[in-house]
């Protein structure tokens, strides 16, 4: 064998790897957001994709408790049109343990009062019929907009930006209640995924050094065309490898 092909092997052995805990890691998460879907009774679908928005915002809050309970409070709280003061009295609610909550306050300003502002998206029922109208236009619009948006918003940074699109195209890939499935004209693995600390230490740990994010992104597409996964279980990899691992 070539050490071409060799370092292709490896590749690939790691890359399953990734995929595989990823994998796990994504399913349990949409398996989490279904419970939460069918104990509270939400059938309309803009509630349920609003819902699994906001499920990526909340991974920003440490030592939360009552997580469920939460994210049902903000979605009852913080509807989609919503001004900075009703957004900030609903993530700082009293009963609600945890800690940086003020970065969730602006990650949930920035979707509120610019993504959803500026896509004309008015109620978690416009949501919904946006979506069921045309799902594949709404992925590629919310992601093109959130990528020509964050980085002139001062308190966001990329991971904060994409971490809420994650959890949506997560949920959309295996929950179960939404009853969508995505179009061919979303190339899930061309969409961005969210570059927090955890992927950085398990990409500088791969490559013995920091490397350009739009390198991270493509590493992330090869890895997922190289296994037949999607971009998605490979961040999950590589975020469990980086936060547990090393």
């Amino acid at each position: 064998m070539s050490e071409g092909l060799i370092i292709k092997s490896c590749y690939e052995s790691f890359a399953i790897f990734l995929r595989n805990i990823g994998e796990r890691f994504n399913k349990n998460a949409a398996t989490q957001l279904d419970k939460i879907v069918s104990q509270h009774r939400i059938s309309n679908l803009g509630d349920i994709l609003y819902l699994s928005l906001l499920h990526g915002a909340t991974w920003v809050v440490k030592g939360m408790n009552n997580w469920d309970r939460y994210l049902i409070h903000l979605l009852r709280n913080a509807p989609i049109i919503s001004n900075s003061q009703i957004i900030y009295n609903a993530v700082f609610a009293k009963g609600y343990k945890g800690t940086r909550k003020n970065k969730l306050f602006h990650i949930l300003d920035f979707y509120h009062n610019n993504v959803f502002n500026n896509l004309g998206i008015q109620s978690t029922a416009h949501l919904g019929h946006v979506a069921q109208q045309n799902l594949g236009q709404f992925i590629n619009s919310i992601f093109m907009h959130v990528s020509q948006s964050y980085k002139n918003v001062p308190q966001i940074n990329q991971w904060t930006a994409f971490v809420p699109l994650k959890t949506m195209m997560i949920y959309l890939i295996y929950g179960k209640k939404h009853g969508l499935s995505i179009p061919s004209s979303v190339n899930i693995n061309s969409l961005v995924v969210p570059l927090g600390s955890s992927v950085g230490r398990a990409i500088e740990f791969l490559f013995g050094k920091k490397v350009p994010m739009n390198f991270v992104q493509e590493f992330h597409r090869y890895l997922a065309e190289l296994t037949g996964s999607n971009i998605f279980d490979i961040n999950s990899g590589l975020y469990i490898l980086g936060s547990v691992f090393l």
